[in-house]
């Protein structure tokens, strides 16, 4: 089985095994010994701030991604792997700063543009996430997952609306009149 390692797809197949099995730990071990062959190999330096991620390693894996970004930038799932490590260090405003150039490499399909648009809504701010949205639709105008996250928006600003029209309409009043009311409407 060692000599099947010796080849850089050997190695990636190994990994790739070891982590189905969420072996982690092992999958970082056979990945430490195939980077000594193969150091610039893409798949291997994305997957090990994928796994550096995976085992709880947030600061190494965060200094791999950054040194690794400008090769890798165009590789949808590093950079969704640098992202989630990001997050997971609750650095929003270097999240904001990724995906603002993100965008600007015009990387990555309509799946990959809706992981975005859900990030920063989550992790920066709902008008971050709509700025994306609006760009992905301009890239994918007849994208089915980014029309229905678009409807999806619309409908969540509707229901803030009703909840301040309602809010406005009751405050002042007493409690039992509102709720007259309100069981009146349905």
């Amino acid at each position: 089985n060692q000599k099947a390692m010796t080849t850089a797809r050997g190695y990636a197949d190994r990994i790739i095994e070891l982590e189905k099995k969420r072996d982690y730990r092992g999958a970082h071990e056979v990945l430490k010994e195939a980077l000594t062959i193969y150091p610039t190999q893409p798949f291997l330096l994305r997957t090990e701030v994928y796994l550096l991620l995976r085992l709880n390693r947030i600061k190494e894996a965060r200094i791999k991604a950054e040194n690794r970004v400008e090769t890798l930038k165009d590789d949808p799932f590093f950079l969704k792997t640098y992202l989630n490590v990001l997050r997971q260090e609750k650095a929003y405003n270097d999240m904001e700063r990724l995906i603002t150039a993100i965008l600007t490499w015009s990387v990555g399909d309509e799946d990959f543009m809706v992981f975005l648009v859900k990030t920063a809504s989550q992790c920066i701010g709902r008008e971050k996430g709509e700025e994306i949205l609006r760009q992905a639709l301009a890239r994918f105008p007849v994208s089915e997952p980014l029309n229905k996250l678009a409807a999806d928006v619309e409908t969540a600003e509707e229901g803030a609306n009703r909840f301040t029209h309602y809010r406005r309409k009751f405050t002042g009043r007493k409690t039992e009149e509102a709720v007259a009311e309100i069981e009146a409407i349905m």
